[in-house]
């Protein structure tokens, strides 16, 4: 295999690779071998068919696979004998091929910066330190008492906070879809728990009442085969429920699993402490970027450049669609894009440091931990979560997705054990009020 390097511009480089046609020959047969053994003809045993006739047969079929195998495993032998670590997937042009002759083809990609060494020694960063009040638990007890709600049967028409039970079936373009059907389902009305405008439609409705829903599932459902969709769903009312608050005694905290109204407080202070860690972490993390930014900067690859601000410009397009009255989109169209490009070369020059801190300390994402991941994704989708278990077995490149803001977790995590942290204390309020 010939390796020649035609242009070394700042990060750019391109190739034009040789492979000689006996390389290309050799895998071809070997290939056809294996085709050979699954090949079914009148006439011949399994297996036995002759190889003239198979290679007229499937030999063009099998020459494409061989090129795809043969291009991917060679360029992949030119990076690492030119110890290249390219920004994204190289693009690949065929030059010259025949068959019978050598493959020629281009190979043109980006590579990876020379980031500077970090010294975390040198870096300080301020923490904010909360914890709970009493007023924050009772604030807190309160809205549970009135999330635990007793509902009764009315009979009267239903209306924003009562609940309907309900059996529904979803349908697009007239066929029932997986997972959009559910048989007597208690669902709150004015919950925002199903998808917008599902709710909405079931206000005024009575036990008894056959309802047809349309709605249209959002564009960035989880789902691909339902985002974006119009859908019509059949609901049959069973019953109208009226709420009621609980009170907050002890029989409200028993009926949550708990002994008293005691253990429930404290249980209520250590998920607003976990929710307060959350935020101080958020802040420190923000304050570490922000330095990590300040101190270190070089160039980036216009191709990672460029795929971050179409996807930051792509939403806010769609944001402006939505809502074009934002304060946000007063400004000059020209702005805006600068604005974003910013953005994007700061997200992307700050992913390529953390990555190069990570692959220098040897930090990984573990198949334990993606698994984790897909489960709480699973979980935001009450009743479907097959669906989302299947949407990441099908599609892999989205399951591949999820470790880079795991791996991006653990590198803040190193990160932050090495440099200096001094904690601010102050109240809830003020951390609340804090710039994210």
């Amino acid at each position: 295999m010939q390796v020649e390097q035609v242009l070394s511009e700042k990060l750019k480089r391109e190739y034009n690779i040789t492979v000689p046609a006996d390389d290309v020959k050799k895998e071809t047969d070997a290939r056809l071998e294996v085709v050979a053994k699954d090949i079914k003809m009148p006439g011949f045993r399994p297996g036995k068919v002759p190889m003239d006739i198979i290679k007229k047969n499937h030999g063009q079929r099998v020459l494409g696979e061989v090129l795809e195998i043969v291009v991917d495993r060679s360029s992949r032998a030119a990076l690492e004998k030119e110890s290249l670590r390219p920004a994204m997937r190289p693009k690949i042009e065929i030059l010259d091929f025949n068959e019978g002759q050598d493959l020629k083809y281009k190979m043109e990609f980006e590579v990876l910066p020379e980031v500077p060494e970090v010294d975390f020694t040198k870096i300080t960063i301020e923490k904010p330190k909360s914890e709970a009040t009493d007023k924050e638990v009772d604030t807190a007890l309160e809205k549970v008492a009135g999330q635990s709600k007793s509902f009764s049967e009315v009979a009267r028409k239903s209306k924003k906070g009562d609940a309907v039970k309900i059996d529904f079936e979803g349908f697009v373009d007239g066929v029932a879809f997986d997972g959009g059907k559910g048989e007597d389902f208690q669902l709150e009305l004015g919950s925002n728990s199903f998808i917008p405008g599902f709710e909405d439609q079931l206000v005024g409705t009575k036990a008894g009442d056959d309802v047809e829903v349309n709605v249209k599932f959002p564009d960035e459902y989880h789902s691909n085969d339902l985002a974006g969709k119009d859908a019509l769903f059949k609901v049959k009312v069973h019953q109208v429920l009226e709420a009621a608050a609980s009170k907050a005694d002890d029989e409200l905290a028993k009926k949550l699993g708990f002994e008293d109204l005691a253990k429930l407080k404290e249980a209520i202070k250590g998920q607003i402490n976990q929710e307060i860690d959350a935020a101080s972490r958020t802040h420190a993390k923000k304050a570490l970027f922000d330095t990590l930014n300040d101190k270190h900067d070089f160039e980036v690859p216009e191709s990672m450049e460029k795929m971050e601000f179409d996807s930051i410009w792509h939403q806010v397009q769609h944001a402006k669609e939505h809502n074009p009255e934002a304060e946000e989109f007063k400004k000059p169209e020209a702005e805006l894009e600068k604005e974003y490009k910013d953005m994007a070369h700061r997200r992307v020059q700050l992913g390529i440091l953390l990555s190069e801190i990570g692959f220098k300390n040897e930090l990984t994402v573990n198949q334990e931990e993606v698994s984790q991941a897909v489960l709480a994704e699973a979980r935001q989708y009450p009743g479907q979560e097959q669906q989302v278990f299947d949407y990441y077995r099908d599609n892999p490149e989205n399951l591949e997705a999820l470790k880079g803001p795991i791996l991006e977790e653990k590198v803040v995590d190193f990160i932050l054990d090495k440099v200096t942290v001094k904690e601010k204390k102050m109240t809830v309020e003020e951390l609340q009020k804090l710039d994210v």
